[in-house]
């Protein structure tokens, strides 16, 4: 009697969880990057601005905690950041955009732009920048990508 007691209110916790969970299955959040500028350029280094976009498709709050991302010209990493810690929260059913800033070292240009002269004939500079979030209090990381070119 008293094992039947206890598996009870298990067995009506388990059957609960399966059919709530099937009629409202928990989805995963999405990132893209939204934008990329070119900022401005100064003596030492080239400023761009990448605009990554989070969405949440989920019913509750979801939390935003790290960011890591690469960026490349040419095929030349040529900035990288590791886990910019930011905290956020995207509302239930919304997104959130989270504008960041990369900053490029011109030394590190030279070589791109050898491995990139045909792309320059055509005034066009190539690049790609990937990397991930973090989103569930770190629970379940979220991974972007885009290429394209900066054209003159």
């Amino acid at each position: 009697m008293r094992i039947q007691s206890v598996l009870n209110p298990v067995f009506v916790l388990l059957a609960a969880m399966t059919l709530f969970g099937c009629a409202n299955p928990i989805k995963s959040p999405s990132a893209s990057v939204e934008d990329v500028r070119l900022l401005d350029l100064d003596s030492e280094a080239a400023n761009v601005i990448v605009v990554l976009r989070v969405s949440n498709p989920n019913g509750v709050d979801v939390s935003v905690s790290n960011i890591r991302e690469a960026f490349l010209l040419a095929g030349q990493e040529v900035a990288t950041v590791q886990a910019r810690q930011i905290k956020s929260t995207i509302p239930a059913s919304g997104s959130l955009s989270i504008p960041m800033r990369a900053r490029v070292p011109l030394k590190t240009l030279p070589e791109a732009v050898r491995r990139s002269a045909i792309a320059l004939m055509r005034f066009e500079l190539p690049y790609r920048i990937s990397g991930s979030v973090d989103v569930v209090n770190g629970l379940v990381t979220v991974p972007f990508e885009k290429s394209g070119n900066f054209a003159r």
